[in-house]
Protein backbone atom coordinates (compact mmCIF):
# COMPACT_ATOMS: atom_id res chain seq x y z
CA UNK A 1 0.00 0.00 0.00
CA UNK A 2 2.95 2.35 1.13
CA UNK A 3 4.62 1.84 -2.23
CA UNK A 4 1.12 2.09 -4.20
CA UNK A 5 0.89 5.75 -2.73
CA UNK A 6 4.60 6.77 -3.06
CA UNK A 7 3.67 5.94 -6.78
CA UNK A 8 0.94 8.05 -7.22
CA UNK A 9 2.53 10.88 -5.81
CA UNK A 10 5.79 10.20 -8.54
CA UNK A 11 3.44 10.25 -11.42
CA UNK A 12 1.24 13.03 -10.59
CA UNK A 13 2.05 16.17 -12.07
CA UNK A 14 4.08 18.59 -10.31
CA UNK A 15 1.63 21.20 -10.74
CA UNK A 16 -1.20 19.72 -8.68
CA UNK A 17 -2.31 21.30 -5.72
CA UNK A 18 -1.99 19.33 -2.31
CA UNK A 19 -5.66 18.64 -1.93
CA UNK A 20 -5.98 17.32 -5.69
CA UNK A 21 -2.63 14.83 -4.66
CA UNK A 22 -5.11 14.09 -1.51
CA UNK A 23 -7.91 13.44 -3.27
CA UNK A 24 -5.58 11.36 -6.13
CA UNK A 25 -4.20 9.21 -2.94
CA UNK A 26 -8.07 8.37 -1.29
CA UNK A 27 -8.94 7.59 -4.71
CA UNK A 28 -5.79 5.13 -5.61
CA UNK A 29 -6.76 3.71 -1.63
CA UNK A 30 -10.32 3.15 -2.48
CA UNK A 31 -9.22 0.87 -5.68
CA UNK A 32 -6.47 -1.02 -3.67
CA UNK A 33 -9.59 -2.09 -1.15
CA UNK A 34 -11.81 -3.05 -4.30
CA UNK A 35 -13.94 0.00 -2.84
CA UNK A 36 -16.64 1.05 -5.75
CA UNK A 37 -19.35 1.98 -4.45
CA UNK A 38 -20.60 5.07 -1.81
CA UNK A 39 -20.82 4.62 1.37
CA UNK A 40 -18.50 1.46 1.86
CA UNK A 41 -18.67 0.12 5.88
CA UNK A 42 -15.48 -2.15 6.64
CA UNK A 43 -14.79 -3.35 9.44
CA UNK A 44 -12.22 -5.99 10.08
CA UNK A 45 -12.88 -8.30 6.71
CA UNK A 46 -16.55 -7.31 6.36
CA UNK A 47 -17.95 -4.70 4.47
CA UNK A 48 -21.37 -3.30 3.64
CA UNK A 49 -22.38 -1.79 0.87
CA UNK A 50 -24.46 0.75 -0.50
CA UNK A 51 -27.24 2.12 2.06
CA UNK A 52 -28.21 0.16 4.92
CA UNK A 53 -30.43 -0.03 7.39
CA UNK A 54 -29.72 1.34 11.51
CA UNK A 55 -30.08 -2.62 12.25
CA UNK A 56 -26.88 -3.87 9.45
CA UNK A 57 -24.92 -1.41 11.06
CA UNK A 58 -25.12 -1.93 14.56
CA UNK A 59 -24.72 -5.90 13.71
CA UNK A 60 -21.52 -5.07 11.98
CA UNK A 61 -19.99 -2.85 15.30
CA UNK A 62 -20.84 -5.25 17.67
CA UNK A 63 -19.77 -8.00 15.90
CA UNK A 64 -16.54 -6.52 16.37
CA UNK A 65 -17.02 -5.50 20.31
CA UNK A 66 -18.46 -1.95 20.02
CA UNK A 67 -20.37 -1.21 22.72
CA UNK A 68 -23.74 1.02 22.18
CA UNK A 69 -24.01 3.76 24.62
CA UNK A 70 -26.78 5.90 25.08
CA UNK A 71 -28.10 8.35 22.49
CA UNK A 72 -28.18 11.98 23.16
CA UNK A 73 -32.23 12.01 23.98
CA UNK A 74 -32.41 9.13 26.01
CA UNK A 75 -29.52 10.34 27.72
CA UNK A 76 -31.38 13.86 28.23
CA UNK A 77 -34.69 11.86 29.20
CA UNK A 78 -32.57 10.11 32.01
CA UNK A 79 -30.75 12.93 33.32
CA UNK A 80 -33.83 14.93 33.53
CA UNK A 81 -35.75 12.06 35.08
CA UNK A 82 -32.75 12.15 38.04
CA UNK A 83 -33.07 16.12 38.42
CA UNK A 84 -37.14 15.15 39.39
CA UNK A 85 -36.21 12.40 42.17
CA UNK A 86 -33.54 14.61 43.34
CA UNK A 87 -35.95 18.11 44.13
Amino acid sequence: MRYLLWWIDACTESNTTPEQKKVDRDWAESRFKSINAVPTFVMGRHRLVGVQSYQALTELVTHYGVIARETPAKANKINKKRKDEDS
